[in-house]
């Protein structure tokens, strides 16, 4: 066992969130084998993400609040991140409660606020944190991965989600409600991006692994649930409550692992390793890869699908391949530069 996790499996908060982990597998072995009625799935589900995004939140206040231990940007980043899950943990309380008492739908309703409030926070505590300023023949690089990135996601919302909304005849305020969560998870994405293509100073990379995942597993589950609903398609049972409550845990898994072990040391001028520069190489053209396969379903698969579905689909190729070449041209550039230095 390495050195690092017998440290954090020693502490208090670390046993916490361990047994945090056990919990969760064992609500998904049980729903894999066992599966639940769904009035006591969505309790179970509702109170472990309700007991994960609490404890995330006061492990969260408690590291902003040490200011010997913790750098001030650090501080401040993980105190918008634990507002953030402080608002997951209110809204689905009283999605419950408004379920469960008032015998009231819990979509849409006042929860919804609360839960939306999630995105703007939580997009402030990741810009928040202490990126290693890029040199300047990085930025621009940078931004344009960004584009291709949202530019990617936005073909795939508009073809999935929006454009069957577009054309529907009635236009009812569940759908227009459904649609915000992955329109911000699509915002959310871009933050996923930030924390994937550039270095951080004093974060654990365990810590900025399991948040990447935790917004990686929300846009799935806002996302899958949008186009069930616009679709008409009835939800996977016990899938979509799964990945909010493991959306939950890795916010917890973040938090705690940065408490437990501290702030990172300096980096210094040491390079990434060579995986992440693999990977961050080959994202911007998987997202492409990825949107441009959206616009082969529509053409190919359902070409008789309404003329809206394709205008956005072709808007967002248009885009997505602009920047790909404003990217390759970037680059291009700079690796003459660097050629004739040499």
């Amino acid at each position: 066992m390495p050195a690092t996790l017998r440290r954090f499996l020693k502490s208090s908060i670390g046993v916490a969130a361990a047994a945090a982990a056990a919990a969760f597998f064992g609500y998904l072995i049980w729903q894999l084998g066992f599966p639940l009625e769904t009035p006591l799935e969505r309790e179970f589900a509702s109170f472990l993400t309700v007991l994960f995004s609490v404890l995330a939140a006061l492990f969260g206040l408690r590291l902003a609040s040490r200011a010997a231990a913790f750098d001030p940007r650090l501080r401040r980043a993980w105190a918008l991140l634990a507002f953030s899950s402080l608002c997951t943990a209110v809204a689905v309380a009283v999605r419950f409660a408004l379920e469960a008492f008032a015998q009231a739908s819990a979509f849409p309703s006042w929860a919804d606020l609360l839960s939306l409030g999630f995105y703007p926070l939580r997009l402030a505590g990741i810009v928040a944190l202490p990126f290693v300023a890029p040199r300047r023949n990085e930025r621009a690089t940078l931004l344009l991965d960004l584009g291709i990135i949202v530019a990617a996601g936005f073909i795939g919302l508009w073809y999935f989600v929006v454009a069957p909304l577009w054309g529907s005849a009635a236009i009812v305020l569940a759908d227009l409600v459904a649609i915000a969560y992955p329109v911000a998870d699509l915002i959310l994405i871009g933050g996923l991006a930030i924390l994937i293509q550039r270095d951080l100073e004093h974060v654990r990379r365990l810590a900025i692994v399991f948040l990447a995942l935790s917004l990686a597993l929300l846009s799935t589950a806002d996302t899958g649930f949008a186009f069930g609903l616009t679709q008409g398609i009835a939800q996977p049972h016990g899938l979509l409550p799964a990945l909010r409550v493991a959306s939950a845990l890795c916010d917890l898994l973040a938090v705690s692992w940065m408490l437990v072990l501290g702030q990172h040391p300096a980096r210094g001028a040491r390079p990434p390793h060579r995986a992440v520069r693999m990977f961050r190489l080959t994202l911007p053209y998987l997202a492409a890869i990825l949107g441009l396969s959206v616009l082969v379903i529509a053409g190919l698969i359902y070409p008789m699908q309404p003329r809206w579905y394709l205008v956005g689909t072709l808007f967002g190729s248009l885009a997505l391949m602009t920047l790909a070449m404003l990217r390759q041209f970037v680059v291009l550039r700079e690796n003459i530069a660097l050629q004739e230095e040499a």
